[in-house]
């Protein structure tokens, strides 16, 4: 349970400083520097917890759980990566939104797969 209050603290910490950097970092025009910030807001809590389901033991297997949200974490990491970059990349060849629109995007990648990392350490 360390481990998942851990992320939570990281993962606030990372939205509220990308967020507070987001006038200043991407200023340029370029829809995808805020979603990059976004990204990278969320990236190092769904780390802590997607590398905490490989557990610290040695043992040969996983639990079954814990591979499956393993799996799952991931695959919905690069889901979701590659659907935002899409959806940024259609919404800034039709007009200008707001900056915090594009870094939305870029938390909504990544926020799927860091619930279902936390998910798979609270079950585990």
């Amino acid at each position: 349970m360390l481990i998942v209050m851990v992320s939570l603290a990281v993962g606030l910490l990372g939205l509220l400083s990308t967020r507070a950097a987001l006038p200043r970092l991407a200023e340029g025009g370029d829809p995808h520097a805020p979603w990059a910030l976004g990204l990278v807001g969320l990236a190092p809590a769904w780390v802590i917890t997607f590398v905490a389901l490989l557990g610290s033991s040695p043992a040969p297997r996983l639990p079954v759980w814990s591979a499956a949200a393993w799996i799952a974490s991931s695959s919905a990491a690069l889901l979701g990566a590659i659907v935002t970059e899409a959806l940024v990349r259609g919404a800034s060849a039709s007009g200008g939104r707001p900056l915090a629109w594009y870094w939305t995007y870029g938390l909504a990648a990544l926020l799927p797969a860091w619930l279902i990392a936390i998910l798979g350490n609270v079950v585990r």
